[in-house]
C-alpha cells in the first residue's frame, strides 16, 4: 500500500485528469484554449524560439534517458550498494513510458492546426505521436526532474536515510517547477500540443512519480533494517553443535530481491544473512552468481530437512556456484559463518509465513 502524503498525491491527480479529460473524451476543447493557442504561438521569435527548444529537448526520450541514467549512477556511487533509490529514476522514467503511448492513443486528440516548429533533436516516430493528449513531454518532465528533487531535496544518498528541510530545497523546489513549467509552455508555443494537454501530461506524470518514489521509500526503509525490503529478523541455530549462526536474517521473497540478492549491496557484517527458499529440493534453482558483488560470502545449502548438504566461501565476480546435493534452502552470510557448520549439521530457523 502506499503511505498517505503519496497516496493522496497519487489520487488526487488521477481524479482531476479524470475531469480534465470528460470534454477531450466526447471530442471537444475546453473553452479558451485555441485562444491560448494562438497568443502562445504569437509570441514567437528567434531568440524565444531557441530557448523553449531547448527546453522541451530537456524532455526528449533520449536527453532524458541520459539523465535518469546519471541520476542512477550517481546514486549508486555514493551509496555503494543497489537501493530502490538507486533504481528510482531508471523505473520511474521506464515506468511512463505506457501511460503516454495507451492514454495518447484510447484519446486520439488531435494536434493544433497551427505551424510546427521542430525539436532539436530528431523524434522517434511512431503513429501514437499523431495524438496529442495527454503530453508525453509533460508526463516526462514532471517523471524525471520531479525524481531528481526528490533525491537531492529530500534524501541522505549516502546512508538513504530523510534529512531535515534545508533552505536549499526551497530553491530546488522553485527551479523544478519553472523548468517542468517552462517545458509545458514550450509544447504549446511550438504548436504541438494544446494546454490541455500539457495540464493532462502533468497530472498523470504526477501520480506515477508519487507511487514510484512510494515504491523507493518503502523498499528503502527495509533495505536499511535488514538489507532487504519485507524482511523478519530471527536467529539462525546449528542444533547439532548449539552454535548461533546469525542473530539477524531476512527471508528474500520478492522476485527482484531473490534475483539480485547480495549485488551491489555493502558487505554483510557478522550475525547478518539472508535465507532464500525455494519450492523443492534443486541444483539449479538453488545456484547462484557473484557478478556484481564485491566482497566474499558464506553460503550453506540446506536440504528440505534443514541439514546442511553443502557450504563454500563464495569469491567476488565467480559466475556460478551450485550445491553438490539438491537443496530447498540457501544462506548467503558473512564468512564467518563457515566456521560454525559441517555438513550433515542440523540447523534451526523459522519457515517464513
Amino acid at each position: 500500500m502506499l503511505s498517505s502524503r503519496p497516496a493522496v498525491v497519487a489520487l488526487g491527480s488521477i481524479v482531476l485528469f479524470a475531469l480534465l479529460s470528460i470534454p477531450i473524451a466526447l471530442g471537444h476543447d475546453w473553452p479558451g484554449e485555441w485562444a491560448l493557442v494562438l497568443w502562445a504561438t504569437s509570441l514567437r521569435r528567434p531568440a524565444l524560439t531557441v530557448v523553449l527548444q531547448l527546453l522541451t529537448f530537456l524532455s526528449a526520450a533520449r536527453p532524458a534517458l541520459g539523465i535518469s541514467a546519471v541520476a542512477s549512477v550517481a546514486v549508486f556511487w555514493r551509496q555503494r550498494r543497489l537501493s530502490p533509490q538507486v533504481m528510482l529514476p531508471l523505473v520511474a522514467l521506464v515506468g511512463s513510458v505506457p501511460f503516454n503511448v495507451v492514454l495518447r492513443t484510447a484519446f486520439g486528440r488531435l494536434r493544433p492546426g497551427v505551424s510546427y516548429i521542430p525539436n532539436l533533436l530528431l523524434e522517434v516516430h511512431h503513429p501514437f505521436q499523431r495524438w496529442s493528449y495527454p503530453s508525453g513531454h509533460a508526463i516526462t518532465s514532471v517523471v524525471v526532474y520531479g525524481t531528481l528533487l526528490y533525491l537531492l531535496g529530500q534524501n541522505d544518498l549516502e546512508t538513504g536515510s530523510m534529512r531535515r528541510p534545508c533552505r536549499w530545497q526551497g530553491l530546488l523546489l522553485i527551479a523544478v517547477t519553472l523548468l517542468v513549467g517552462g517545458i509545458g509552455f514550450s509544447r504549446v508555443y511550438l504548436g504541438v500540443h494544446w494546454p490541455t494537454d500539457v495540464l493532462g501530461g502533468w497530472l498523470v506524470g504526477l501520480s506515477w512519480l508519487a507511487v514510484s518514489i512510494a515504491w523507493a521509500s518503502r523498499g528503502e526503509a527495509g533495505d536499511r533494517s535488514t538489507g532487504c525490503p519485507s524482511g523478519e529478523v530471527h536467529m539462525i541455530h546449528n542444533a547439532t553443535r548449539n552454535l548461533a549462526i546469525a542473530s539477524e536474517i531476512t527471508y528474500c521473497r520478492t522476485f527482484l530481491r531473490r534475483g539480485l540478492g547480495l549485488m551491489g549491496r555493502r558487505p554483510l557484517s557478522k550475525g547478518q544473512a539472508l535465507i532464500f527458499v525455494e519450492r523443492q529440493e534443486s541444483i539449479t534453482a538453488t545456484a547462484i552468481t557473484m557478478l556484481f558483488v564485491f566482497f566474499p560470502i558464506a553460503v550453506i545449502w540446506l536440504n528440505s530437512d534443514k541439514r546442511v548438504v553443502d557450504k563454500t566461501l563464495a569469491r567476488p565476480w565467480r559466475p556460478f556456484y551450485a550445491p553438490e546435493r539438491p537443496a530447498r534452502y540457501y544462506i548467503e552470510a558473512h564468512p564467518s559463518a563457515l566456521d560454525k557448520v559441517e555438513i550433515g549439521d542440523k540447523l534451526m530457523f523459522p519457515d517464513p509465513a
